[in-house]
């Protein structure tokens, strides 16, 4: 269970609150007790991007671009088709929507209510990566305190009928310059060696045992970065119902398409320079192994395969990890990391947010304040930054303080000031920030409804969003719940009605307002004259030893479909 967030302080000013959490050491998380759990991921349902980003939802175009696992071939140039490889729209934030849309299709396919029940109890609904980055906060926190890099990173949240919802923050400035730095900066080749890895290691069409063996010429098709096939799952951490989704590189050969995928099936491609020396090593088993192990765990790949390139972009080695023994491979060592310190770290983080979130705007965890269908976003459901700034540790924060040093270390404390601990951060943000950093870049995915089959331009996705979220999908939110609801009343006047004797009188007499004794009058007035018993059966023959035959078996109803998915 995630612990209280104790360190958690607030700093309020006329135009701004700020809350925050002090990340411990992963020592720390690591020694929970009891640890915390994670729950194998379900895949549940999938969506593609076509090559001109369209999105794909439906049963006969959602696994479009799905792709298969091929062996490449040692020595293939990685620079090959960088020129002519077609790029996505990166200054466009695509946020959740299309995440939402899938769950959206799914539920609607569903008749049983299973799936719209799964919905109503889920805390979390996010992307992997940004349960990467809650999950790695801690040794990123670490490495601070270590005088080692640290990455840091800016979310959006959002907490919808105590549902939490986390985007990654793009403003338009930063979408702009990190779309450019892909095609042109120093770093565009690099990058683009992971593509083209990619594209030399996957096929469309599912090879045979006998094509994997047989030498052919290497199969490669220029990259383009709109196509991609994503997995949305569901898990729990932690006590924290949790439903994600993410981008699946490929599956494994053999993978049935007809039939449901499983995230065992699934294959995550990497590449990483060839390791030559110890500090190499280091480096790869304590920054990207640890990397490479969350992002599958969350998604429930079972194998990682990496491609070792030269500095030149040429493929010189190969090797698969299974996912699982990845931990084993750096436990004892002096750069080892636990998984243990990461879940339990993400859980408290998850709580922090969450309780953070409903304590001081109670309205996003009921019913909205303007009407039943109508919605003020930033009074019912307003937007928040969730923020962690390894850079921010330098620097005087009046906003989260130290543990009081123990007598041992006072004395030394007098000369060096310790380093402030490393924090989540949470602030609330204005109506200014949330039109000009979050709904500036927004563009409205295209509807799988048959009923909304525009897409909407940037000026109007405002107007079809609560925070960030697409209108429609929280109206549906309160539309659940407003059946749920129904549904609890309905079976409640049941469970009432059975114990007063199956009968539940109509009009004003049956109201214990009008005295005792006329509503039990009034009961018994209304009460049902009870049938008459049945028949004896006719008696047996005389003497005969035959037992009656025992009475038809029903045949025991198995939930199928969704519901069947969901009780695995």
């Amino acid at each position: 269970m995630a612990e209280p967030p104790r360190k958690r302080q607030r700093r309020a000013s006329a135009d701004e609150a700020t809350w925050s959490y002090a990340l411990d050491s992963p020592a720390h998380y690591a020694s929970h007790e009891p640890p915390t759990r994670f729950q194998q991921p379900l895949h549940l349902t999938a969506f593609s991007y076509s090559p001109t980003r369209q999105l794909l939802l439906e049963d006969d175009d959602k696994d479009s671009s799905l792709s298969y696992y091929r062996q490449p071939r040692i020595g293939s140039d990685l620079n090959k088709g960088f020129e002519a490889a077609v790029w996505r729209d990166g200054t466009v934030d695509e946020g959740l929507d299309a995440l939402l849309y899938a769950l959206e299709t799914w539920a609607s396919k569903d008749s049983t209510g299973a799936a719209d029940a799964q919905l109503a109890k889920t805390a979390v609904i996010t992307w992997r990566g940004m349960l990467t980055k809650l999950l790695l906060a801690v040794y990123e926190a670490d490495n601070v305190n270590n005088g080692r890099r640290a990455d840091g990173w800016d979310m959006n949240a959002m907490l919808v009928d105590d549902c939490l919802y986390l985007e990654e923050s793009n403003p338009p400035a930063k979408l702009v310059a990190k779309s450019a730095s892909e095609r042109t900066g120093p770093g565009a080749l690099p990058s683009y060696y992971g593509y083209a890895f990619e594209a030399y290691c996957t096929t469309s069409a599912n090879p045979t045992p006998t094509e994997e063996e047989e030498e052919e010429e290497e199969e490669f098709s220029v990259p383009n970065t709109n196509v991609q096939w994503c997995s949305v799952v569901k898990t729990s951490l932690g006590s924290f119902r949790t439903l994600v989704g993410g981008e699946v590189d490929c599956v494994r050969p053999g993978a049935d398409p007809r039939h449901l995928v499983a995230t065992s099936d699934f294959v995550e491609l990497k590449t990483n320079l060839v390791i030559q020396s110890q500090r190499d090593e280091v480096n790869f088993e304590r920054h990207k192994l640890l990397k490479h192990y969350v992002q599958s765990f969350l998604l429930g790949v079972p194998t990682v395969t990496v491609g070792f390139r030269t500095r030149q972009g040429h493929l010189a080695g190969l090797q698969s990890f299974q996912t699982l023994e990845i931990p084993r491979l750096v436990r004892g060592k002096p750069h080892a990391w636990d998984p243990a310190a990461c879940l339990a770290s993400a859980e408290t983080l998850v709580a922090f947010i969450r309780d953070t979130l409903a304590s001081h705007h109670p309205a996003s965890t009921s019913t909205p304040s303007s009407g039943e269908d109508h919605f003020q976003d930033q009074d019912d459901y307003p937007v928040f930054r969730v923020s962690f700034d390894p850079s921010s540790s330098s620097s005087s924060n009046d906003n989260t303080r130290n543990p009081p040093p123990s007598s041992s270390s006072s004395a030394a404390s007098t000369s060096s000031p310790p380093r402030p601990p490393m924090a989540v951060t949470i602030r609330l943000l204005s109506r200014a920030e949330v039109d000009q950093q979050v709904l500036a870049g927004k563009q409205e995915v295209r509807s799988p409804l048959p009923t909304t089959t525009t897409t909407t331009t940037t000026k109007a996705a405002g107007r079809d969003r609560i925070g960030f979220l697409p209108r429609r999908w929280v109206e549906a939110v309160h539309e659940r719940r407003r059946k749920r609801v129904s549904s609890l009343a309905a079976e409640e006047a049941a469970t009432r009605a059975s114990a007063s004797g199956g009968v539940v009188a109509d009009g004003p007499n049956s109201s214990s307002s009008g005295g005792t004794g006329r509503a039990s009058a009034a009961g018994a007035r209304a009460r049902p004259v009870p049938p008459p018993p049945p028949p004896p059966p006719p008696p047996s023959q005389q003497g005969s030893s035959e037992r009656p035959p025992p009475p038809p078996r029903q045949a025991q109803t198995r939930p199928t479909g969704v519901a069947a998915l969901l009780k695995r």
